[in-house]
């Protein structure tokens, strides 16, 4: 299924492909770089909102319209807090599932024991995250990454898989 980020990336590629069978080769590779930066950051924003959605309707049905505690998870656990869930220099989530409670964090061990496709989306997330995070606590004008647009289009298409897993994980017992 297509998502926005898929969108994007095919609108870049008409681009691209227009710049080069017009002959605009440095052009071309002047906007594969800059849209390697941008896809960055757009394919790590989709993942926070999917994951903060989640979190929050989790966290609202377990609440069950308590609107102080609901209020206090958002604050304190949401609203700009997304990016302090990831320990991003890992290449796993553990830290994320701990602050659930030891369960949650076993439940995710052993998935991802039993699944190395899982460990591989996992892992890839992660990457996405720590590249974010270069771009946006650098100078993003002036930081580079050696990835190429492709690259990083099939980093966020393999990290599909573990943004799955998390809604399912938040959704197994309500």
């Amino acid at each position: 299924m297509d998502n926005i980020i898929d969108s994007y990336f095919n609108q870049h590629k008409l681009l691209s492909d227009f710049l080069m069978d017009n002959k605009e080769i440095s052009l071309k590779s002047d906007a594969d770089r800059r849209f390697a930066k941008v896809l960055v950051l757009a394919g790590a924003s989709y993942f926070e909102d999917r994951i903060i959605s989640v979190l929050s309707t989790y966290c609202d049905a377990v609440v069950q319209g308590n609107e102080k505690v609901y209020n206090l998870l958002k604050m304190k656990a949401f609203d700009r807090q997304y990016h302090t869930l990831f320990d991003w220099k890992e290449n796993n989530a553990n830290k994320f599932f701990s602050h659930f409670g030891e369960r949650i964090k076993q439940k995710h061990k052993e998935d991802i024991s039993k699944n190395n496709d899982i460990k591989e989306s996992e892992k890839m997330f992660m990457t996405l995250g720590r590249m974010r995070n270069v771009l946006v606590h650098s100078n993003f004008a002036m930081a580079s990454i050696d990835e190429t647009h492709e690259d990083i289009y099939k980093i966020f298409r393999g990290s599909l898989g573990f943004v799955d897993y998390v809604e399912k994980t938040f959704n197994f017992d309500g």
